[in-house]
């Protein structure tokens, strides 16, 4: 109840080798070319993200700064 099976593999041919080799070229350059556009799209993400960061941190020192003038204008009325 037992079967043998005796085979010989021989190594793959250069035109295989290189036909494998061709495709995983292919394979890497795409998969560098996936990584590189999505570098590039969250380096995007975190300008934008920081230039509205920044400007919202621009738009509240502002009003910091009215909140302080009014409150230095009033401080003056009331010592005249």
């Amino acid at each position: 109840d037992t079967l043998i099976l005796r085979f010989h593999v021989r190594p793959p041919t250069y035109q295989q080798e290189s036909r494998d080799q061709q495709w995983y070229i292919k394979y890497l350059v795409n998969d560098n070319q996936q990584l590189n556009n999505e570098i590039k799209h969250l380096r995007e993400k975190v300008l934008s993200l920081t230039a509205n960061e920044n400007s919202n941190t621009e738009i509240n020192h502002e009003e910091e700064n009215q909140i302080e003038t009014v409150i230095d204008i009033a401080d003056k009325d009331d010592d005249d």
